[in-house]
């Protein structure tokens, strides 16, 4: 799960002090950081029996990579050897016609993040800001509009070596922005949890072990009592094996 130069959704780098005219990077190396669960895997089977399980494992797949796939250029970049100069560590990556800049520059209160796209019908825009806690277990992200500065999607997110979160907004979450995601995560051991929940719609929480055994519950909102209806879960063993129910029919069934 440790990635360097990876976000958590975002981008957390550490790195030293640098308002001097030295083209010489600070000593400190980035240090390694949680990347989010992204992708989930479910049972390692074929059974049909399995296919309901296997859908609601898509599901989690496309809520956790919708929104991330926002910093998809962001990541590419900063994957790259950066330059250094005057306190700002810069990295580019080209994609086709199009290429991305991304800066990062610490202040007093911590680092701050730019990535503009200059190329086709872009002309050095900025697409996303950002920052970084000092501390660099906290900071968040903003997407903007090219043409009119405008936050369009934006996250807030927090996080260590082995738990975190990430909120997902439509807008400018310090300025009214809708959530749309909340995504958590905690790793114990070789076992790791994430909750994935869109608010007043569905959550489902998925754990993965490394042995390939796993289990996931889906939740579904229930306006009348205002609360998580458990709708369906399955458990499933190393070798693929398992079983799943379906709370609002009362099936259960067993694969393998």
């Amino acid at each position: 799960m440790l990635k360097k130069l990876s976000l958590l959704l975002v981008l957390g780098l550490f790195f030293a002090c640098g308002d001097d005219d030295s083209t010489t990077p600070p000593a400190e190396q980035p240090p390694e950081v949680v990347e989010p669960p992204m992708t989930f895997s479910g049972p390692a089977t074929t059974d049909p029996v399995a296919a309901p399980v296997q859908s609601y494992v898509s599901v989690a797949n496309s809520m956790s990579q919708a929104n991330a796939a926002m910093l998809t250029s962001i990541i590419a970049a900063t994957g790259s050897n950066a330059s250094y100069s005057n306190g700002v560590w810069t990295w580019t990556y080209v994609e086709g016609q199009h290429t991305y800049t991304v800066t990062c520059e610490l202040r007093s209160d911590g680092w701050h993040w730019i990535c503009t796209v200059d190329g086709g019908i872009f002309e050095n825009c900025t697409i996303a800001t950002g920052f970084t806690s000092g501390s660099d277990n906290s900071g968040w992200w903003k997407f903007h509009d090219c043409d009119t500065g405008a936050v369009t999607a934006s996250a807030s997110w927090l996080g260590d070596e082995t738990s975190g979160s990430v909120d997902w907004y439509e807008g400018d979450f310090q300025a009214g922005g809708t959530l749309v995601l909340q995504s958590t995560w905690s790793t114990t051991g070789s076992s790791t949890t994430t909750t994935l929940t869109a608010p007043q719609q569905i959550k489902i929480v998925v754990t993965e072990n490394t042995d390939g055994s796993g289990e996931l519950f889906v939740y579904e909102w229930d306006d009348m009592g205002a609360a998580w209806t458990l709708v369906f879960e399955a458990h499933w063993n190393a070798n693929g094996s398992g079983s799943y129910t379906n709370h609002l029919t009362g099936e259960t069934r067993t694969w393998g």
